[in-house]
Order: C-alpha cells, then sequence, then structure tokens
C-alpha cells in the first residue's frame, strides 16, 4: 500500500530497466523488482501503465539459445551472454507474474489488461506457454523462427516487434507518454495477410491438416462461428453477380477466406473424429452454402464437410430436423462435377425416414430419374440405381417410392 501512493518509485525503476540495457546486471536486480512488485494487482496496474512491458519484453530477444544447448560450463562474471541470458529469463518470469500465469509458488493475481497486451505482442499460443514450458523452451522459441498452424515468428515479425518496444522506450522517457492502447492494438505484418480463427493459422492447417491440434472441437466451433459471420455476405454476393452488376474479383480475397475456412473445417472433422458433433445446428447454415451459386468451391467445400458429418448418426438426425435437402438436390444441376459426391451423400442421408419423406416431397424423384436416364456417366447412373434401392427399403415410405418408380 504504501509503494502505490509512492508514484515516483515505479518511474525510478522503469528508469532502472531503461537504462539498464548497458549495465545488464543492475537490470537483472530491476526486473527482480517488478517480479516482487507483481504480487499485488494496483501495483501490476501501476507498473503496466509506467509501461514496464516495453523493457521486459526487449530484454527476451537478448537471448542466445546456442549458448544454453552448447552444454559448456560459464560464469556470469566471465561470459556478458551469459548475463544476458539470465536477465532474459529473469524477464520472463516477470512477464508471467504481471499476467497472472503462474500457480503455486509463483502466483500471482490475474490482470486482464496485462494479458491483453502481452497476448498480442508475444502471441496468444506463446502466452499460454508461460504457465506449462520451460523458459528455455519459450526464449528459443522467440528468438527462432517457426511456422505453424499456431505460431508464424521469424525475422520480421522480431524486427517489427523491437522497433515498436524500442519507439515506446524512447517516447516513455522524453514525454512520459506511450501507446494510449500498451500494444493491444499492434499488429504484425505477417499476421495481418493472414487468416487466423480460433488463434490458429488456417493456411498453414490447411497445408498440414494431420497437424496434432491442442483443442481440435474449439476450432471446428469457431470456424463455424466465421462461416456464419460470412453467410449473408455470400448470399448478397450471390444475389449481386445472378443481376451480372459484379466482377467476382472484387470479391476475390474475401470468398477466398470463407473457402478457407471451409476447406480448414472439412479437414479438423475428418482429421479429428468426434469433431463433426460441432456441427449440430448449424446445418441450415451449410447447407444454405450449397446455393452460393457464384461460388462453386464454397459449394464445393461445404458439400464435403456435409459428405463427412453423414458418417456421424446424431449428425444425420440433426440434418433431418433442419429440412434442407433441396439445397443438396439442386446441386445435381447447379454443380454437375459434384454429382457423384452428392449422390454418395444422399446415399448416406436417406438411413433416416424423415430424410427419405422430405426428399419424396422435394421431387427426388424427378432429380434422380433424370441422372438415370439422362447422364452419359456410367458411375453416376449406378450410384442413382443405389440410391432407388436403399429408398425402396425405407420400411415408412421405401413402398410409395417402389410405386412410383415402377410408374
Amino acid at each position: 500500500e504504501k509503494i502505490t501512493e509512492m508514484p515516483n518509485i515505479i518511474k525510478d525503476l522503469c528508469r532502472v530497466l531503461y537504462y539498464g540495457k548497458n549495465i545488464p546486471r543492475v537490470a537483472s536486480i530491476g526486473v527482480e523488482c517488478v517480479s516482487s512488485f507483481a504480487v499485488d494487482y494496483w501495483l501490476q496496474t501501476h507498473l503496466f501503465q509506467a509501461g514496464v512491458l516495453w523493457y521486459l519484453l526487449g530484454y527476451l530477444f537478448n537471448y542466445d539459445y546456442t549458448l544454453e544447448e552448447s552444454g559448456i560450463k560459464k560464469s556470469e562474471d566471465s561470459n556478458q551472454q551469459e548475463v544476458a541470458n539470465t536477465l532474459a529469463k529473469l524477464s520472463l518470469l516477470a512477464l508471467g507474474r504481471l499476467g497472472g500465469y503462474f500457480s503455486e509458488a509463483q502466483t500471482t493475481p490475474e490482470n486482464p489488461a496485462i494479458r491483453k497486451s502481452l497476448g498480442v505482442l508475444l502471441t496468444p499460443y506463446i502466452t499460454r506457454k508461460l504457465a506449462v514450458v520451460s523458459p528455455a523452451e519459450i526464449l528459443k522459441m522467440l528468438n527462432s523462427n517457426t511456422e505453424s498452424p499456431y505460431l508464424i515468428w521469424n525475422n520480421r515479425t522480431r524486427v517489427e516487434l523491437l522497433e515498436f518496444l524500442e519507439s515506446q522506450q524512447e517516447s516513455m522517457i522524453k514525454t512520459g507518454e506511450c501507446d494510449k492502447n500498451y500494444g493491444s492494438e499492434f499488429v504484425f505484418s505477417d499476421h495481418a495477410k493472414e487468416l487466423i480463427v480460433g488463434e490458429i493459422f488456417v493456411r498453414i492447417y490447411n497445408e498440414v491438416p494431420t497437424f496434432q491440434l491442442e483443442l481440435p472441437k474449439a476450432f471446428a466451433a469457431s470456424l463455424l462461428d466465421y462461416i456464419g459471420s460470412q453467410a449473408q455476405y455470400l448470399h448478397t454476393l450471390m444475389a449481386i453477380t445472378q443481376t451480372g452488376k459484379v466482377e467476382s474479383n472484387q470479391h476475390g480475397e474475401r470468398l477466398r477466406r470463407v473457402e478457407m475456412a471451409l476447406e480448414a473445417l472439412r479437414n479438423v472433422i475428418k482429421h479429428n473424429p468426434g469433431s463433426e458433433c460441432e456441427c449440430i445446428g448449424h446445418f441450415k447454415l451449410l447447407f444454405s452454402l450449397l446455393r452460393v451459386h457464384g461460388a462453386g468451391q464454397v459449394q464445393q467445400l461445404a458439400l464435403e464437410v456435409v459428405n463427412i458429418v453423414t458418417s456421424n448418426q446424431d449428425c444425420v438426425n440433426n440434418i433431418a430436423e433442419a429440412i434442407v435437402l433441396s439445397n443438396l438436390l439442386a446441386l445435381l444441376h447447379s454443380l454437375p462435377s459434384s454429382r457423384q459426391l452428392v449422390l454418395e451423400t444422399l446415399y448416406a442421408l436417406t438411413s433416416n425416414t424423415k430424410i427419405v419423406k422430405e426428399a419424396m416431397l422435394k421431387g427426388a424423384l424427378i432429380y434422380l430419374l433424370d441422372m438415370f436416364c439422362n447422364s452419359t456417366h456410367p458411375q453416376v447412373r449406378s450410384q442413382t440405381a443405389e440410391l432407388f434401392a436403399k429408398m425402396t427399403t425405407d420400411k415408412l415410405v421405401g413402398p410409395k417410392v417402389r410405386i412410383i418408380l415402377m410408374k
């Protein structure tokens, strides 16, 4: 309480950290002091507002992991790099304590404002690792180049962050002011170009779909939320393109992102059994994408998602409740290249009597008879015949199907 009433202590401590760049042993004592102050929420907040993050984050990038891995015995008295490495570890500990990431002996209050800034400046993935991974591993990650579904980190991201930190340090020392958002609005140029959903870089995930995700179901749910947020745009685009007013390349980037999200949804369901259950309650959305005639790839990918989930009976039952079969039937004409996949999907869905009944009401037999009689593709005709056979075996609706086909 006494320290919080003496704001000059915080300011002086930050000045020690600023000038400590040239005297790392002094900086280490200052950083340990920050760690000690982090036991109190208000001291955390005062340090945060005084710009302590700018200094602590900067020290992390003086770390040399090759020295740690060399196995050579070294002394801080004779090795300056060892001093820098120790300072980096102390700074990482101080950052973790300021945000309240640790438990047990290092427990400190959680500080949402500090966590928000660190999540942006260090990325959500690295901040999540603060409490579960050794400081040496995190510091190696920060000083190496990485590209994975969870993290894009390279020379450019480091340079951008260090330039931002140095500009904030200078501003604090000269004017006593800094970024009013304390870094929470900072954006890495490499990240700005990427589609990030559920803290995952979607492009990279699609390149390695077998990548082991920590929370695949949560990722699937985030993808569905993102796709849902774009659905109205897609239907508006469809309406405009049908009137011939808009060139599709004007919407290329946004369409591409929706396609990437659908591809990722397909991949996460395919490679993580159980994730398909996240689609329950979202089938009106997914089937509505089958009608986006201005975007064939969106239709194709939405169809692939629907096809994969039909292996789950709960999903099939939910599709039956949604009453959306007409969108799938329409694809037989609007997307000829996908007829075999449409027929395969219909075959899986007709295990549900309610869907067979809906198919009858929506004129499915007319669509299918057209395929059977007029298709020049033997496989399409064969699949259609198999579908007829399956529909006729339905105990409730099958006899009616048989009578119509006989006529």
